[in-house]
């Protein structure tokens, strides 16, 4: 089990794979500037995946521990 810390760490390669391995998703999204957005628990922390409808991939993944950013789903 790594921490938030160690996730962040890793190789942006290596990120995607441990994430889809050992990542839940929540079954929780939203659309922010034309990105569709998915929520993950992974371990102790959560991972957002920035997935891009114009260009048909994922851009980003942003990974955090606190729950302020959570109220983006629920609002």
């Amino acid at each position: 089990m790594l921490t938030l810390y160690q996730y962040n760490l890793l190789p942006e390669t290596e990120r995607p794979a441990l994430l889809w391995e050992d990542g839940v998703f929540l079954d929780l999204s939203r659309i922010e500037d034309g990105f569709k957005i998915m929520l993950y628990a992974l371990y102790s922390f959560y991972v957002e995946v920035w997935y891009s409808q114009e260009d048909n991939k994922i851009t980003m993944l942003r990974s955090f521990n606190s729950t302020a950013p959570l109220d983006a789903y629920f609002n």
